[in-house]
């Protein structure tokens, strides 16, 4: 039985497409115990911490500071700096700028 052969990268007119990347930007952790997780019901609260700075981030390396708030009635992320350093392959090799 031969193996199923692996399809390329997606491509148009012979160039290849790189996947996007995702942004995360974790706004708040609540640490439970599997037994709080278990008895949780509808209506109960999970208590966060929210922190006023939020490091986003692409594939876990921090690219934005920023901090969140509202944007025509939907929740947002305002940056306040972009990150710089030893990471600035982030943008990709064809990134011009």
């Amino acid at each position: 039985m031969k193996g199923k052969k692996m399809s390329a990268a997606p491509t148009i007119s012979g160039m290849a497409i790189a996947p996007i990347p995702e942004l995360v930007a974790e706004l708040a952790r609540a640490p439970a115990t599997v037994e709080q997780l278990l008895a949780l019901k509808s209506g109960d609260f999970i208590e966060l911490d929210l922190k006023q700075a939020i490091q986003a981030k692409v594939a876990g390396v921090p690219v934005l500071d920023c901090h969140y708030g509202t944007s025509n009635g939907k929740y947002a992320l305002k940056v306040d700096q972009l990150l710089a350093g030893s990471h600035e392959g982030w943008l990709g090799e064809h990134h011009v700028h």
